[in-house]
């Protein structure tokens, strides 16, 4: 997947950071570490590790080489039990 640039809503950043101690650089990282991305309507989810070997998950949107986060998160067991495979 090419990309080109991250976007992020000042909202959404302040609460990934507030409510799932996720920062935005963390969440940028994944997509350097080969995550699992699968592509649900027009949104995609993306199961991966930011530099710190924190394991997240991510929603986003994709358009023009672009990523949009809309959130992200820690992954749960069974998503990394999915990863790992």
């Amino acid at each position: 997947m090419r990309i080109d640039g991250f976007e992020w809503h000042e909202a959404i950043a302040e609460k990934i950071e507030e409510k799932h101690t996720v920062t935005t650089e963390e969440a940028e990282e994944v997509f350097d570490n080969d995550p699992k991305v699968y592509k649900r309507g027009d949104r995609y989810t993306a199961l991966g590790r930011a530099n710190n070997g924190h394991y997240l998950f991510v929603v986003f949107a994709y358009e023009n080489w672009i990523v949009r986060f809309i959130t992200v998160r820690d992954m749960t067991k069974s998503e990394q039990k999915r990863y790992r495979k």
